[in-house]
């Protein structure tokens, strides 16, 4: 799995997998979670949806890792992963409860892909082992289409 980091969250709260807590589609404001992607890809575009609020897409840091099956649990497809109503008290029980490290989640973004949230309050989080594989950036073409896209009304 992987999760991209900008430097400055980097400052903050220095684990890659241990974040802020900001309210997102699987949590609420406090819940601390970490967002990760089964490809670099997912990440990258998952990341591109918040394109609008900073000044640029530089400075992030690629991490990985490799969890087994066993710490994984999948949503239940009872629950409709566009729902926030839904999704985010799900996630927080999730949190709360310790289940499993790992929760596996459909991606909005992209169709038949996956996220997987990763519970730093889960007692497995202490054999938590991630590789830093270094710097990110988007082609310049996919910058030349923000600044594009930023100048459009």
């Amino acid at each position: 799995m992987y999760r991209l980091s900008h430097w400055r969250a980097l400052e903050l709260h220095p684990h890659p997998f241990i974040p802020a807590g900001n309210q997102a589609r699987w949590n609420s404001q406090g819940v601390i979670m970490a967002y990760t992607s089964e490809h670099l890809a997912l990440a990258a575009l998952e990341l591109l949806n918040y394109w609008n609020s900073y000044p640029n897409m530089n400075g992030y840091l690629i991490f990985s890792a490799d969890i087994s099956e066993s710490a994984v649990e999948t949503l239940p497809d009872t629950v409709d992963p566009h729902d926030y109503q839904q999704t985010r008290p799900f996630g927080d029980t999730w949190v709360q409860e310790q289940r499993s490290l790992v929760l596996k989640v459909p991606s909005v973004v992209l169709p038949m892909s996956f996220n997987y949230l990763i519970n730093p309050r889960h007692p497995q989080m202490s054999s938590f082992t991630y590789s830093n594989d270094g710097d990110f950036t988007f082609d310049r073409r996919v910058g030349t289409l923000l600044e594009l896209a930023r100048t459009r009304p």
